[in-house]
């Protein structure tokens, strides 16, 4: 009998562990419960919503940082620009990124026309739209712009600013129009006041067809002159040689019938060479190029050719008409034939107006203003 309370008090020791134990499961049982609530919670929301999924990237069609995302199958955005054209902007593929950002894959977007406005058309390999800020996106990759007026631009990529309707080509960009084919150093659009910038532009023009195509009438100096005022110029031409065209900035206003050229504007046909301060490629209602428009310090100069020395002339303004294949100088027009070899003479004439015919080379000076009559200098 006195080995009792020795057991009852290795019993009570026993129970006293098993109780310590049960309640400490009971503790981690009340921490997991919840977890476990909200995982089964996510699970739910997933399930019920299949077009976001926890994945990585897909065949490397999402852009951007790897910062977590979801993808978003087939995301859209919608909206209006400032002008009330309404936009979307739409990919197959999407991804929300954690800084804000939407990778896209596969962008389009689209802008609607408006009277004097034509529809908008870009798409490209990827993009990104920041939804949380100001509505700035971007595009990547084979992007192309194509308006409802014919015009096709292709660039690298992008920047944009949708809530602003402007974008730009900072890597350059080529563009196809019908008045020609161009390439650019850097574009920068304004779609609310519809005004294209390029700098530093190479462009070649289409070629038109003779007289009588049907288009928008641009008033060319006639070179009907009389015979007996500087009747025996030549300069040599090529008027069936593409017309080249260069300048350091090209401003086009939509709506507008004309592209201005500025900063080194020039102009090369063949063995032609035209300057100018401003050079307007005035256009004809289906947009192809109708003639060209050159003012301030004008300068022609025409290289040699077999059995004809160097020309070169300048005026205060000149006017090539492309289908008619003419070009007319106006405003103190002096020509100088510069000497073929040293010790040679130059000769100098002056006058009001110089018509040149560009098939065959032959021009006319005749006097103008105050100088009734063509006046020839030998030095």
């Amino acid at each position: 009998m006195a080995e009792q309370p020795q057991t009852d008090k290795n019993t009570g020791a026993s129970d006293a562990s098993h109780i310590a134990a049960y309640s400490k499961r009971i503790l981690t049982l009340r921490r997991l419960l919840p977890l476990a609530a909200c995982l089964l919670l996510l699970l739910l929301v997933l399930a019920a919503n299949p077009d976001f999924v926890r994945a990585p990237v897909v065949d490397g069609l999402l852009t951007g940082d790897d910062n977590d995302r979801l993808v978003i199958d087939r995301p859209v955005f919608e909206g209006r620009l400032p002008d009330g054209r309404r936009y979307q902007l739409a990919a197959v593929q999407g991804g929300q990124k954690t800084n804000g950002n939407v990778g896209l894959s596969a962008a389009r977007l689209t802008v609607e026309a408006a009277p004097g406005r034509p529809a908008i058309l870009f798409t490209a390999d990827k993009g990104f739209y920041r939804v949380t800020e100001d509505g700035t996106a971007g595009l990547s990759g084979n992007v192309v712009v194509e308006t409802g007026d014919g015009r096709y631009i292709s660039a690298p990529r992008l920047d944009m600013n949708i809530d602003t309707a402007s974008w730009q080509a900072p890597d350059g960009a080529t563009m196809r129009a019908p008045s020609g084919d161009m390439t650019t150093q850097q574009l920068s659009v304004d779609e609310t006041s519809g005004l294209y910038r390029f700098r530093d532009i190479k462009m070649r023009l289409r070629p038109r067809h003779k007289s009588g195509q049907a288009g928008r009438s641009v008033s060319a100096p006639t070179q009907t002159v009389p015979s007996e005022t500087g009747s025996g110029l030549r300069f040599a031409t090529d008027a069936a040689a593409p017309i080249d065209i260069e300048a350091g900035l090209m401003a086009w206003q939509r709506g507008a019938d004309k592209n201005r050229l500025s900063d080194g504007a020039r102009i090369q046909q063949g063995p032609l060479t035209l300057s100018a301060a401003r050079i307007d490629i005035v256009l004809a209602d289906d947009g192809t190029a109708q003639s060209l428009v050159a003012e301030g310090e004008v300068v022609l100069i025409s290289e040699e050719e077999a059995g004809q020395a160097p020309r070169r002339a300048q005026a205060e303004q000149a006017v090539m008409d492309l289908s008619a294949e003419t070009l007319v100088m106006r405003g103190n027009v002096a020509v100088v034939q510069m000497a073929a070899k040293a010790g040679a003479q130059e000769s100098r004439l002056s006058g009001g107006q110089l018509a040149l015919d560009l098939a065959s080379g032959k021009a006319r000076l005749i006097g103008g203003g105050d100088k009734p009559r063509a006046r020839i200098e030998l030095r």
